[in-house]
């Protein structure tokens, strides 16, 4: 058998994002977990948009004394400045090397990973395991770059593993900024998010309660939650069908069968991004709208758009209520167009969305998702794409900034993502609406079609509120009476 000490790889690379400052800080914490809690067992972290969490096993009761000794001792290894490093192993050789130093579960967690090179961090003789879908950003460089944090609370949870059922876990939440100034005005964002809870203001308004006796992570929608869904789904259509998009439903798609040989390698290829791994259901209505254009063959620009519930792939768990719903109602159009067409779609899907953000009286700015790709013909790609959004914005007089990689949306579509960040009235950013070029989508076109000319197809994905459920959550927490008097107006307008 081989050693788990050959094949390894070393590399060091810079920090620069606040994703990666918390994601150091998760790692942080599980290191002064270890030397404070000899014997424990590291479980999972998530690292959120607004903070981190990391799950424990152990047998001693970890309170609010507990979360000041480990705050203590993680700032005395933030002061040491420990070198982090990455060290990338193959999978079988890493899931030896935690068992060999005791760490069960991330050895299970290695082994259920897809990549056959895994990443490792390591903080002296410290080492976790981390998945590749938080490595699309730099890493820090030593401990001393972990800013200002703070843990915030310590709760139980359940951990399942197969063959031993679920376990009783200990989750230690916190959070991270890179200065104390950012860092105490979240916290106060947290304290009135007290008063400001969807669920309690659901609850007050008799919109919504939890159904999760009869289905894990649903709701049910009362009389007046009803009317609220239908008229902001009523709103959203009109608005859609204002800018050109036609409204079709399309049939339940069926999970391709990679296996089978009369499956077309094009439908493998687009099928693959399009499906949730674990449900084999349909992600979004990008397949489905593709395969209705490549049926119909309108003229550009074609326009379709549907809404409808679908699995939740990038459930908000860690912020609980309406963000941890397994199922949602999520709106999608696409827009199949030629390239000349391709700067006015843009500028018109850009008016578009700003229409609905102001309409909600959100601050927002605009910000663009890139891989980069090795092979010559996608860097082209990407370039063009680049070059249509930046004459797009200069045309309409926006700006927008780089931001963090979603690893998500860039598998899904495999081109360029522009994403809208939504400021709510407690200060918090979120992932709002967004246009991205679907490559995926494109290059399905250009496999299956005879006429040469669907080559030079461009296929833009355009979604608004994303998730109704997550969207009626925000909402409620940004300005309940705008809200609700919004929908007042407008179902008023729609009954008439």
């Amino acid at each position: 058998m081989t050693s788990w000490r050959s094949a390894v790889r070393v590399s060091y690379i810079p920090m620069n994002s606040l994703f990666s400052l918390r994601l150091g800080v998760a790692e942080l914490l599980a290191l002064a977990a270890s030397d404070v809690y000899p014997g424990i067992l590291l479980v999972d972290f998530v690292v959120t948009e607004f903070g981190f969490y990391y799950d424990f096993l152990t047998d001693l009761p970890i309170d609010d004394y507990g979360l000041i000794l480990l705050e203590e001792k993680m700032r005395g290894l933030a002061k040491a400045a420990k070198k982090v490093r990455l060290v990338e192993m193959m999978r079988e050789n890493a899931a030896s090397f935690f068992l060999h130093h005791g760490q069960s579960i991330v050895a299970r967690r290695v082994l259920a990973s897809h990549d056959n090179i895994v990443s490792i961090v390591q903080i002296d003789t410290f080492s976790d395991f981390c998945e590749g879908k938080y490595l699309v950003n730099p890493f820090i460089l030593d401990t001393s770059e972990t800013g200002a944090f703070k843990l915030l609370n310590v709760e139980k949870a359940s951990y399942y593993i197969e063959g031993e059922g679920s376990l009783s876990a200990l989750r230690i939440h916190g959070t991270a900024f890179f200065d104390s100034f950012a860092l105490k005005k979240h916290l106060k964002i947290l304290k009135n998010l007290q008063k400001t809870n969807h669920l309690k203001i659901g609850e007050k308004l008799s919109l919504f309660i939890d159904a999760s006796e009869l289905s894990p992570h649903g709701w049910y929608w009362l009389k007046e939650g009803a009317r609220l869904r239908h008229t902001l789904l009523n709103v959203l259509a009109q608005e859609y069908e204002r800018h050109g998009f036609e409204r079709v439903v399309g049939p339940p798609l069926q999970e391709v069968d990679s296996q089978d040989d009369d499956t077309r390698e094009e439908d493998r290829l687009l099928n693959c991004c399009y499906q949730d791994v674990d449900l084999g259901l349909p992600t979004h209505f990008s397949h489905s709208h593709t395969k209705l254009f490549a049926l119909t063959r309108h003229k550009t620009p074609a326009c379709y758009f549907e809404y409808g519930h679908i699995p939740n792939l990038q459930r908000e768990f860690h912020l609980g209520g309406l963000h941890d719903t397994r199922f949602v109602m999520a709106d999608q159009g696409h827009i199949f167009c030629e390239v000349e067409q391709v700067v006015k779609e843009v500028i018109s899907c850009l008016q578009f969305i700003d229409k609905i953000v102001k309409m909600f009286n959100f601050e927002g700015y605009w910000c663009l998702q890139v891989d980069e790709p090795k092979a010559a013909a996608l860097s082209l790609r990407y370039q063009k794409a680049i070059a249509s959004i930046d004459e797009a914005f200069t045309v309409c007089g926006y700006s927008y900034s780089e931001s963090l990689k979603d690893a998500v949306s860039l598998h899904q579509y495999r081109g360029p993502v522009l994403e809208m960040r939504l400021t709510d009235a407690l200060g918090r950013e979120w992932k709002g609406p967004f246009i991205a070029f679907d490559f995926v989508s494109a290059d399905y076109l250009k496999r299956c079609s005879q006429n040469s000319k669907s080559g030079t197809l461009t296929v833009l994905a355009v979604s608004v509120f994303r998730s109704l459920e997550r969207m009626i959550a925000i909402l409620l927490e940004h300005d309940e009476k705008v809200l609700t008097s919004y929908t007042e107006t407008h179902s008023k307008v729609i009954r008439e």
